[in-house]
């Protein structure tokens, strides 16, 4: 799948990072690329929920400020992430300042991700309660 020459291309055996249900741990080369496309994935797969009910969220204007607010804060999070994937789907270097960010950026964009999961799961379980409610 995700080749994610970053891990590779660090010099040392050992990457030093976090992960949201350990903490501070450190890992291979080759658990951080897969450290890497699992939340590369998972923020991807996030992103697919979040562009489907971008109307709904329209609608309800305090809950989807909220996300809109997590949203930005997770695209920022996320953009080595983005940038190292993008940069490898066309066959081009990685710069060495995207690399260097890379095991503080993979676990903040987690976090961010999940903080945008939360407040959509929130936000679509509001919508639904509201519409139970006036169907009665």
């Amino acid at each position: 799948m995700l080749a994610i020459g970053a891990a590779i291309v660090f010099g040392c055996t050992s990457i030093r990072t976090r992960t949201l249900e350990k903490g501070d741990v450190t890992m291979t080369k080759e658990q951080f690329a897969t450290q890497f496309e699992r939340v590369f994935r998972y923020h991807n797969s996030v992103m697919n929920n979040l562009i489907n009910v971008s109307a709904e969220l329209e609608e309800s204007s305090p809950d989807g400020s909220a996300v809109s607010e997590a949203e930005a804060i997770m695209d920022e999070a996320c953009e080595p992430l983005n940038e190292v994937v993008a940069a490898e789907s066309v066959s081009e270097d990685v710069s060495f300042e995207t690399m260097r960010l890379l095991p503080r950026a993979v676990p903040e964009c987690e976090a961010a991700t999940r903080r945008v999961e939360v407040l959509l799961l929130d936000v679509l379980k509001t919508q639904e309660s509201s519409r139970k409610f006036v169907a009665r």
